[in-house]
């Protein structure tokens, strides 16, 4: 299992050289709420699709033989990620692990509930991410080897966030496979100092602004997005743990 991981995450950086992931978002609707000081949450329910195997059953190497090995490799590869499989915590918050494999210990009925197999490829996936960006930190939607969206905190102190972006000729190869690529994705925040960005709307909404990216295929623009951090208002004796 070990190996095919490793096999699969390698895969994924050498597409990286023409993709920024080996997953496309399909049929989704996804929201950042991100506050002004750096706190967020980050949800996302649709399809994901993996692209190399696209590719497989387009040079007929899926068969009946090898296909579902092959799509067990690709669940294996999304139930790594602890927002789509939670870890079982302690009562002090800490990941639980198995003793005799020092594996995490997942919550398998949550894994069931966010990640469905639809086949070839397509998984229906419910993620949900919440924490606080601190100075340096590069936060990713799925990990880092297979992001959808990158939001880091710069040296300047801004917040950047972008989506994953692909090389007109790659976006014109998914359209010709048919694949869509539909979507929402939103950006709720307090923020008062954004800096740039390229929403198809951008409206008001109970105190805070929402950006909104309507994505209609391939080859729609990937958002973008700078905002102006603002320093965590704290009380002497209050401080911000970054978790370990």
């Amino acid at each position: 299992m070990i190996k095919k991981a490793l096999k699969m995450g390698t895969a994924c950086i050498l597409a990286a050289l023409t993709l920024s992931s080996c997953y496309i978002p399909d049929k989704f609707k996804s929201e950042l709420i991100l506050s002004k000081e750096g706190k967020y949450h980050i949800t996302f329910e649709g399809d994901v699709i993996y692209l190399f195997i696209l590719k497989d059953y387009k040079d007929g190497k899926i068969t009946k033989e090898n296909e579902q090995d092959k799509i067990k490799n690709i669940y294996k590869d999304l139930v790594r990620d602890p927002a789509i499989c939670p870890v079982i915590r302690d009562e002090q918050g800490k990941p639980k692990k198995d003793p005799k494999t020092d594996a995490w210990i997942r919550d398998n009925a949550a894994c069931e509930r966010n990640l469905t197999n639809l086949g070839q490829g397509r998984f229906r996936i419910k993620y949900d991410l919440e924490g606080f960006i601190f100075d340096g930190d590069l936060i990713t939607l799925f990990r880092r080897d297979a992001k959808l969206l990158l939001m880091k905190s710069n040296d300047d102190g801004t917040i950047g966030i972008g989506g994953n972006s692909l090389r007109p000729a790659d976006a014109s190869q998914l359209v010709a496979s048919g694949i869509n690529m539909k979507g929402e994705f939103r950006i709720t925040t307090d923020s008062k100092e954004v800096l740039r960005h390229n929403a198809t709307e951008v409206y008001d909404l109970k105190g805070t602004r929402v950006y909104l990216w309507k994505i209609d295929g391939p080859l729609s623009p990937p958002p973008q997005f700078i905002m102006k951090r603002v320093p965590l208002d704290l009380g002497p004796d209050e401080k911000v743990v970054k978790p370990k």
